[in-house]
């Protein structure tokens, strides 16, 4: 049988994000019996905002973290055994939302553009990148995207998608993370959906980030969720901050106005 522990965090809503994984980490590697995998209960009291953070770095400890509407929130995750560390630390795994990081992206989606055709970058997204994306069998829910940057964010918001819009939103209900950038080494959420979507896999993040850093190609490459088949192309309100998506078949042209702001792969 698995051996159950439990954890109770001491955490609120009104601790700052970033705090709440260190101090969950330290107190499950601290916690956990060598050589065993148990399932560890972490008690959270009276979350009431950015709980994704939380079930996005959690899952990507190796568990499935599960959600219960209840003012005592318990979440049940299988840890396979760890060393002790943090999050950002560890190679691929995917770091809390960081306003700062979101920040440092400089260039719109014309812009954007533009550096992708002077650097050439699409010979590596056609050999080196697609090979990662086959490797980890994940072509099928994530595409290379083109980082860009639609509008200026305050550090309490965060650029959500919803209905083919993407908006600078201060709402944090039912957010999931949707696109990814990588940092200084490390991968961080960058763009929200308001419905479940796919989680990146530590392999996964660890190799396209060494790749990217590799060819120097992290201020212009990330990664987002796909659905197979469809491409987004995009189009930025400047003076409403607010960015349309509109989805069509990949075998159509680009409409004016619009740009393709991600690469999709395919196995022959």
């Amino acid at each position: 049988m698995q051996e159950t522990l439990h954890i109770d965090s001491g955490v609120s809503s009104h601790r700052a994000p970033g705090l709440w994984h260190e101090s969950i980490v330290d107190q499950i590697v601290q916690a956990q019996p060598a050589n065993r995998n148990p399932i560890i209960n972490v008690a959270f009291h009276c979350i009431r905002r950015q709980p994704h953070s939380l079930y996005a770095a959690l899952e990507e400890l190796g568990g499935g973290a599960s959600k219960q509407k209840t003012a005592h929130l318990c979440l049940s995750i299988v840890i396979p055994t760890m060393t002790a560390t943090t999050i950002t630390e560890a190679r691929g795994i995917v770091a809390p939302y960081d306003s700062d990081v979101y920040n440092t992206v400089n260039h719109t989606l014309r812009i954007a553009c533009q550096k992708a055709e002077e650097r050439n970058i699409q010979p590596v997204i056609n050999t080196a990148i697609r090979e990662v994306f086959l490797k980890h069998n994940v072509e099928k829910n994530y595409s290379a995207c083109l980082i860009h940057r639609h509008y200026d964010l305050a550090a309490d918001e965060r650029n959500v998608e919803q209905d083919g819009k993407a908006v600078a939103s201060k709402d944090y209900t039912g957010l999931y993370p949707s696109s990814w950038i990588f940092h200084k080494g490390t991968c961080y959420p960058y763009e929200y959906k308001r419905y479940a979507v796919p989680q990146p896999l530590a392999e996964f993040v660890a190799d396209l980030g060494d790749l990217l850093e590799e060819k120097g190609l992290t201020d212009l490459v990330g990664f987002q969720t796909y659905t197979d088949g469809i491409v987004g192309l995009e189009s930025t309100d400047r003076e409403t901050n607010v960015s349309t998506t509109i989805d069509q078949d990949e075998k159509l042209p680009v409409p004016e106005g619009m740009a393709p702001a991600s690469w999709a792969f395919f196995r022959v």
